[in-house]
């Protein structure tokens, strides 16, 4: 099965096209941080590893992508992009959360770390992060959650007493200091924004539901609706 990921979700922008055949390999794949804009480089950016890896829409099979939680304007832009392709190609949407896509990074180091809970932890600004935690097969222990960093601890105390790896750019956020942390925790290291070669592979038996996915924000957004009648100062 050929499939084409793609994340928008945070700061990177990643693409790929991977081969979930016999022997999974990557076909081609594009990661790059641009932090704002994925709008204006997803499309592109989708259309050089489609090119690269020799495959048009027609032999793309599946779509997998991330559906939040993360920037509003970036999961929307990924969310928009596979619905377009899905009305325009009748390519299915497998959708994950970006938490659980992040989780995927860890099969990529060496050795691969997928033997304890995980923790994926992502800065969410405001004082607050977004969090899920996973067991050693990558599949769900909790829902995913929009939690104050003063919070933190007491939300992954379930976890306290075993070993559990930390994860995502607010991994930091608990404490820096090792030693603070209950001993048998520990921070690992790892992009801190879903690949999509790498969840891809790890996520490759995922199935589409029967309608797109809807996108997973756990928070409001910033823009406010402007009030009838209202004058600008």
């Amino acid at each position: 099965m050929i499939v084409l990921s793609f994340d928008t979700s945070l700061a990177a922008c990643s693409t790929a096209v991977v081969d979930t055949g016999a022997k999974t390999h990557v076909l081609a794949a594009s990661y790059c941080e641009p932090g704002k804009g994925h709008a204006e480089i997803l499309l592109g950016l989708i259309e050089d590893v489609m090119s690269r890896a020799g495959v048009g829409f027609s032999d793309i099979e599946r779509q997998v992508i991330t559906i939040g939680p993360g920037s509003f304007t970036g999961v929307r832009v990924g969310l928009s992009a596979a619905r377009g392709f899905r009305i325009a190609h009748n390519i299915p949407i497998c959708g994950l959360s970006t938490l659980q896509a992040i989780s995927a990074n860890l099969s990529q180091l060496e050795p691969p770390v997928l033997s304890c809970p995980i923790a994926v932890l992502v800065d969410a600004r405001r004082q607050q992060a977004y969090g899920q935690v996973f067991d050693g097969a990558l599949k769900p222990l909790c829902a995913p959650a929009l939690i104050e960093v003063d919070d933190l601890r007491d939300w992954l105390s379930p976890w306290k007493s075993m070993p559990l790896t930390l994860m995502g750019s607010g991994a930091g956020l608990i404490n820096t200091n090792k030693t603070c942390l209950p001993e048998m925790w520990a921070l690992t290291a790892g992009h801190t924004s879903p690949d999509a070669a790498c969840f891809a592979q790890v996520f490759k038996d995922i199935e589409p539901g029967d309608t797109p996915p809807d996108p997973l924000y756990l928070r409001k957004p910033d823009a406010k609706p402007q009030i009838i009648g209202q004058v600008n100062a």
